[in-house]
């Protein structure tokens, strides 16, 4: 495994979302960027990628996973 950095999220590619220690993998923070009713995640620690179909439920915001990848 590569001890590389991972880039930071800056520009047009920001993140609108931020959730602290929520990787699956690592317990790293998570951004979050939504497109429609779909939402990729990525781990700013360890690179971990998650893309979701999103919607609302009681006024929460619901994530239900389609893929998961490895960076």
């Amino acid at each position: 495994m590569s001890n590389t950095p991972k880039p930071e999220v800056t520009g047009p590619a920001a993140s609108e979302m931020e959730m602290s220690g929520s990787c699956p993998a690592c317990q790293g923070d998570v951004s979050v960027r939504f497109s429609g009713r779909r939402a990729t995640s990525v781990c700013r620690k360890c690179g971990y990628v998650v893309h979701s179909v999103v919607h609302q439920q009681g006024g929460q915001i619901v994530f239900e996973q389609l893929v998961r990848a490895a960076a």
